[in-house]
């Protein structure tokens, strides 16, 4: 039995302070049993407005046969609608937006094209088209859209050894993406970030160095070296005002991995934090506001001790250290999914444990802005392993976690 795509949303509501929040249980949007799912990405808005994007493709299909499904849901009180598919077969993974006003934006790589399917507003009809096409194949998309209605979409596509970023944006009203001023060149594949207006970024790694190219309105910066580094991909979050996060893992000479970081400000002034800790794998996450968080994975030379570490800051604020899980003796791996900061400066960090009986757990681990730990969503496994000792029963679902409102 394959496993159903499922969303574990977090009923954070506004007004509500974050230390009361907590996760509802998981909803199934697909339980297509002849399909696998993979690259899930959701997006949420205030009105509690969620859209869910992912690639399906026939259990026995080859490569290429996947096409982009989505499910919505209208307002806190809704229901997710039945799946549909948006997309001709052999796309990359998508990303979602969506603005306060229900306006929302799905993207995906098909080959050297990058195709849309846009609405306007939250009870208008879905539209699907080509945003831009290139020479290269794309491989990494990120979106957004504003409450005016204007959207953009960046994308990196490979050429040669390299990768070439570029965007274009749709401004309110019109039907046409227009492209970007400039694009730029990487010698990494880059991570992505964009703002409805032009706004956003591209970090890489080359040649164990960490470069931040920002792109505005009227193009992308030059390329700035804003540390040392060898992730093969870094993360990177965006607030308002164009403020960013950016993580990254440095192999010491000895082979010992630490965690690396810079912020930027509203003036674009760049900030590297030095090595915060010991410890592999680091997520970024921020809010509109400029609260920013990274976790990583700690572990043991001998991988039998592990656990998930962070570090948060209010906007403009010093750094604090987290415990997100406590490093214990587990005889098994963790890595971090994703981290995301509430509009409340509340830490959420999505995480796994492998274990050595290949059981695969996966769960949420929450803080409000104060520090107090909120209930976390419930550890799950994959179908068919064996739970480690001392686990709780496990549903046949791995939920995919619901950003919360920034």
């Amino acid at each position: 039995m394959r496993p159903t795509l499922a969303v574990c949303a977090g009923l954070l509501a506004v007004g509500v302070p974050a230390a009361h929040a907590s996760w509802a249980p998981p909803e199934a949007l697909s339980d297509r049993r002849d399909t696998d799912q993979r690259a899930p990405a959701i997006a949420r808005n205030a009105a509690g407005d969620h859209l869910a994007a992912w690639v399906g493709s026939p259990a026995a299909a080859g490569a290429g046969t996947g096409r982009v499904r989505i499910a919505e849901r209208r307002g806190r009180d809704g229901v997710w609608s039945r799946e549909r598919t948006i997309s001709r077969a052999g796309v990359g993974a998508p990303a979602v937006a969506i603005s306060p006003r229900g306006a929302a934006i799905v993207a995906w790589g098909v080959r050297g094209r990058v195709e849309v399917a846009i609405r306007p507003g939250r009870r208008a009809r879905w539209r699907t088209g080509l945003a831009a096409r290139g020479p290269g194949h794309v491989t990494d998309v990120a979106v957004a859209v504003d409450a005016s209605g204007a959207m953009a979409v960046m994308w990196a596509e490979a050429i040669g050894a390299g990768h070439r970023v570029r965007r274009a944006l749709l401004p309110p009203g019109a039907t046409r993406f227009r492209p970007g001023a400039s694009s730029v060149v990487t010698t990494g594949r880059p991570a992505l970030v964009t703002g409805a207006a032009g706004n956003g970024a591209a970090a890489w790694t080359a040649d164990g160095r960490v470069f931040l190219a920002r792109s505005t309105p009227s193009g992308f910066e030059r390329p700035l070296r804003i540390g040392d580094g060898d992730s093969p991909v870094p993360s990177m979050a965006m607030g308002s005002g164009g403020r960013l996060v950016v993580a990254w893992r440095t192999r010491l000479p000895g082979g010992t991995a630490v965690v690396g970081a810079a912020v930027t400000d509203e003036e674009g002034r760049v900030r590297n934090l030095g090595d915060l800790a010991v410890g592999d794998d680091p997520r970024a996450g921020m809010n509109a506001r400029g609260d920013a968080a990274v976790a990583w994975v700690v572990s043991d030379t001998g991988g039998d001790r592990g656990g998930v570490a962070a570090v948060t800051a209010r906007s403009g604020g010093p750094w604090r250290p987290v415990s997100v899980v406590r490093q214990s003796l587990c005889a098994c791996r963790y890595a971090v999914a994703d981290v995301a900061v509430d509009g409340a400066g509340g830490l959420l960090v999505a995480w796994r444990r492998y274990s050595r009986r290949a059981a695969d757990l996966a769960a949420v681990t929450a803080r409000s802005a104060t520090g107090r730990r909120r209930r976390p969503a419930p550890p799950r496994r994959a179908p068919g392993t064996a739970a480690p000792r001392g686990a709780r029963p496990a549903q046949p679902d791995r939920p995919v976690r619901t950003k919360p409102d920034s």
